[in-house]
């Protein structure tokens, strides 16, 4: 994928002050802007999945992702920028590891009081995760046990989302898990989202919607489909 070195500069640069690792910055005039991120391959070869999904999880390119206006374009740059996302989606046990991360998030745990920029750094954290968790790949590294798994704590974060509207918004927080939903259904029950057939493709191209009854009905679906 061809893409505009300027542009991604910058849209780095961006991500950078939002997500840390300002001291980075400097190095941005590299040929390969995302070099500067890669790990060596002696890391690769040692480090634990476990690590790696911490190490991919505080990714400062993870902004990259909101510079294109559908969910694909951005997710690929974004996996193609670092090569600990390509060594995850070589791992086995990744899903494994990203699950087990997802299900300690809670909700319910997210303060009023905090700052607006530490309430944004928390809802990030699960849409971060449930980015990995939609994309295909990922999902097909779960065996049945695994699949039931990840459909019973989805259905729990939506509704423990849904608690506080306030905090978590239709478009950005209760989509990305509605998409996970809908990843799923996709793969494994695809004939009951006929109905909804045009809302769900749109909905699978961009990744977000405002339509709060739309997503509730994906996560119905899912919470009724037999996997």
């Amino acid at each position: 994928m061809k893409i505009n070195k300027f542009f991604v500069v910058v849209t780095i640069v961006f991500s950078v002050i939002v997500f840390g690792c300002s001291e980075k910055i400097d190095s941005l005039d590299s040929s390969d802007p995302f070099d500067e991120y890669n790990l060596s391959e002696t890391t690769l070869d040692t480090i634990s999945t476990e690590e790696l999904v911490k190490i991919c999880l505080d990714s400062p390119l993870w902004g990259v992702r909101y510079a294109f206006n559908d969910i694909g374009t951005g997710m690929a740059v974004l996996l193609d920028s670092f090569n600990g996302f390509h060594e995850l989606f070589d791992r086995e046990d990744a899903a494994t590891e990203l699950l087990k991360v997802y299900d300690k998030l809670d909700p319910l745990a997210i303060d009023a009081e905090w700052t607006s920029f530490e309430q944004g750094m928390y809802r990030e954290e699960f849409r971060k995760l449930e980015m990995l968790l939609s994309l295909i790949p990922m999902i097909n590294k779960f065996d049945l046990e695994g699949i039931q798994k990840l459909k019973d704590v989805l259905i729990l974060k939506y509704q423990g989302k849904k608690e506080l509207p306030e905090i978590y918004t239709t478009s950005m927080d209760l989509s990305t898990t509605a998409y996970v939903c809908v990843t799923i259904l996709y793969l494994k029950n695809p004939d009951i989202m006929e109905e909804y057939r045009g809302e769900i493709n749109k909905f699978r191209f961009y990744g977000w919607s405002n339509d709060i009854q739309f997503l509730d009905t994906i996560v119905d679906l899912l919470n009724a489909s037999s996997l």
